[in-house]
């Protein structure tokens, strides 16, 4: 019959003893009841050393006192040969790392079968202030989104008037004044007129801000083309040329009056004109 064997848990260096059969069963794999770790004892075994029979032989009662006045011990045999096994059950134990602690065989280990054996290792548990990096993490990145989703839909919300008025009722409060912005789309030239004069052309403007915000006061574009309409002359009005206010507040008006004379060509077939209000 085959004798139990030693082995030693590689995780907590528990030694204990397990029958073959158990081995057979398991193909191996073992539990440590010391820490609960599940390894391969495949080349972690040593046979147990058993406790030798002591043999009873017949003797002679008259040899046996004639050799005891020259002292010799009938026990000295089998005591030496338990201690020369124990010699070679501690050298074996002396082939795993570390010094085994002391533990009960019984409660040392369990078989298990292994199918039910995880290949891959748990996944580590992230720990409470891991898990709040991750969340301020996430909630920056959803307060950004918002930030730019407002900032990109910024010409429409800014047109809504409870926010003009919101806005302006605190900075009356602060002394402070709404910032301007530039909202092409929402300037209006109500009229204009371009007429010759004596000494040049007359041009005249009326624009308008549909702006529930303040804007800053655009540049103007005026474009002169003859009958054909091919173009003659195209020049950019700044504000200062125009001698125009820095911004118009929400639903101001403002109108121009300019003087203009080409100098190259004073007598232009100037048939039509088209001003146009832009930001350069």
């Amino acid at each position: 019959m085959p004798s139990d064997q030693v082995t030693r848990c590689p995780h907590c260096q528990a030694v204990f003893r397990v029958a073959p059969e158990s081995l057979a069963q398991a193909q191996g794999w073992l539990r440590c009841g010391q820490c609960q770790g599940v390894f391969d004892s495949t080349g972690l075994t040593v046979p147990w050393a058993s406790e030798p029979e002591v043999l009873t032989e017949r003797m002679d009662l008259k040899a046996f006192l004639k050799e005891e006045d020259r002292g010799a011990s009938p026990a000295s045999a089998p005591v030496a040969e338990v201690s020369d096994e124990l010699l070679s059950f501690e050298q074996a134990l002396a082939t795993f790392p570390g010094r085994p602690p002391e533990m009960p065989a019984s409660d040392a280990v369990s078989v298990m079968n292994p199918s039910t054996l995880s290949e891959a290792p748990s996944p580590p548990v992230a720990s409470h202030g891991g898990r709040r990096q991750v969340r301020m993490w996430g909630l920056g990145l959803v307060l950004l989104a918002l930030f730019q989703l407002v900032w990109a839909s910024r010409s429409t919300w800014l047109q809504m008037p409870w926010i003009t008025e919101t806005a302006q009722a605190g900075c009356a409060r602060g002394g402070c004044r709404l910032p301007a912005w530039r909202g092409p789309d929402l300037l209006k030239i109500d009229s204009s007129h371009f007429v010759r004069v004596d000494k040049g052309y007359r041009l005249e403007w009326s624009l308008r801000s549909v702006s529930a915000w303040p804007l800053h006061m655009p540049a103007m574009e005026l474009t002169l083309r003859d009958e054909a309409g091919s173009l003659l002359v195209r020049r950019v009005l700044t504000p200062s040329e125009m001698a125009a206010p820095p911004r118009l507040e929400p639903g101001q008006g403002w109108e121009g009056v300019l003087l203009l004379q080409v100098a190259d060509a004073p007598d232009l077939p100037v048939s039509g004109y088209h001003l146009l209000a832009f930001y350069p």
